[in-house]
């Protein structure tokens, strides 16, 4: 077993997201993470310990659900537009939110 210091934020992250899009009737879904050690956590099989052991476990449980879920790792420069939306959406009022057209922290 082996035991990691992520912060538990990329990891609640991630189990939310796969929640909201089996929630919302998707069946078919490739999550771009761009933290290589998540993705390499949640996709090894094997045993984890310390704090992150109870989200990786909920992120494998989702992920072997009825659908089909890819989990690739994104360099963070080509996920900026997602990491910049994630930002806005961390600081309105939350719930779902759609564009028209991008907002200007996505603008580079």
């Amino acid at each position: 077993m082996q035991e990691y210091d992520l912060g538990l934020k990329e990891f609640g992250d991630s189990c939310q997201v796969l929640q909201l899009t089996w929630d919302l009737g998707l069946r078919h879904v490739i999550a771009e993470v761009d933290n290589l050690s998540v993705v390499n956590m949640v996709l090894r099989d094997e045993d984890i310990a310390g704090i992150h052991r109870g989200l990786i476990l909920a992120i494998r449980k989702m992920m072997h659900k009825t659908w089909s879920v890819s989990l690739r790792h994104v360099y963070r420069e080509r996920n900026f537009a997602a990491d910049s939306l994630a930002s806005v959406a961390a600081i309105s009022a939350g719930g779902l939110s759609r564009l028209e057209e991008p907002s200007d922290e996505v603008n580079p």
